[in-house]
């Protein structure tokens, strides 16, 4: 039989100590996994391979590879070929913590990469193992920004940005010192991202860090030397991590983007802003407070430190409570010299006829607003 002459030959090549003659083994067992998804497949066929998989060790065989990142696609091949309630048999929880030593030592990109991919992809059958899981892309993640994977541009921290397209989500969950010091470490290394996102969760996980883990992320930030657009989302500042943060995001040389997406300006945390805005004031370009409950006392606040931004070219207070009455601060910071805003965005805030007349009577001396944003 062909086929078992197949087999017998990939398994030997695997078993070699030479990494060529072990690609070649994995481009077998791909080979076979292909043969028996076809249609002329039996079940019975189907069955008997899944057995020699499991008799042979190939899954943890190939979530043990740490060059080969081809042959982990195939695992999920391997998986497919039984039932779901059968499927979750092979996958345990011994294949789980060999794919966490890989991620943690592996110096390929791709591997890690795809064994990120793969678990992401089987979490239905490894609910009853979510701290590995966890481990496993936190691990993978970090490994990512260790080694300046080139296509991890974006890193949301947090859950809330899991489904953000082309960002590499990160949670906390469970992480001790050394993890978040690894990371840290990490990202001031790392000369590929552009753009971190601590999202709400993260920010609550990182107080229980506010000593030397969390301390250490901080500096990290700071001495980043590429992330140039900082998002903190559904943050607070009185007195928490996201404070913190905030301040450290002043501290970052390249920032050009400052987005506050959902968090609370109309208490103590707004100083905490205004000290990070007079620190950016001759570098950001785009700053976002959209539902950051910005009212007319808080625009009041942070005027000063807006008409000192020189570079500032887009300006967005979506779903804000400004009404007409925060119309004229608008109008008097337009009408700036030193202004630049180019667009200005004040969707859904409540502003009528009234509150643009008054942002009207300034544009007849300001030629650099180019957009101005009113739906809603």
């Amino acid at each position: 039989n062909h086929l078992e002459i197949w087999k017998m030959f990939s398994l030997r090549l695997l078993q070699s100590k030479s990494p060529k003659a072990r690609e070649a083994g994995w481009t077998g067992v791909s080979g076979l996994l292909k043969e028996f998804s076809s249609a002329r497949a039996t079940s019975s066929m189907k069955r008997e391979l899944a057995e020699w998989i499991v008799s042979n060790q190939l899954l943890s065989l190939s979530l043990g590879s740490s060059t080969h990142h081809e042959i982990i696609p195939s695992i999920r091949s391997m998986l497919t070929l039984m039932p779901m309630e059968e499927g979750g048999v092979l996958l345990q929880e011994c294949h789980l913590q060999i794919a966490l030593d890989t991620c943690r030592t592996t110096d390929s990109v791709n591997v890690a990469i795809q064994i990120q991919q793969f678990i992401a992809s089987v979490t239905d059958l490894v609910q009853d193992q979510g701290l590995l899981v966890d481990q496993i892309m936190q691990a993978a993640v970090t490994r990512r920004i260790e080694l300046n994977d080139h296509t991890l541009t974006m890193l949301c921290v947090g859950d809330e940005g899991t489904n953000l397209i082309g960002a590499a989500p990160l949670n906390l969950y469970n992480l001790d010192v050394d993890g978040i010091l690894r990371i840290a470490k990490a990202i001031e290394q790392n000369s590929c991202l552009t753009r971190i996102r601590f999202a709400s969760d993260a920010a609550e996980d990182l107080e229980e860090f506010r000593g030397k883990g969390f301390s250490g992320l901080v500096h990290a930030l700071e001495n980043s030397k590429t992330i140039t657009n900082f998002c903190l989302s559904n943050c607070t500042f009185e007195g928490s991590a996201g404070n913190e943060l905030i301040l450290a995001a002043g501290e970052m040389e390249p920032i050009r983007k400052l987005s506050l997406t959902g968090c609370e300006l109309d208490g103590w945390g707004v100083h905490s802003v205004i000290r990070t805005l007079r620190k950016l004031q001759r570098r950001l370009m785009v700053l976002d407070l959209e539902d950051c409950l910005v009212d007319e006392s808080v625009l009041e606040l942070i005027l000063p430190s807006l008409k000192n931004l020189r570079e500032l070219k887009e300006f967005s207070l979506q779903r804000n409570n400004l009404h007409n009455e925060s119309c004229l601060l608008l109008a008097d910071l337009l009408a700036c010299p030193q202004c630049n805003i180019h667009i200005l965005d004040i969707e859904n805030t409540g502003v009528d006829s009234e509150g643009l007349q008054a942002i009207a009577n300034v544009l007849a001396t300001n030629s650099k607003l180019l957009r101005l944003n009113l739906s809603g």
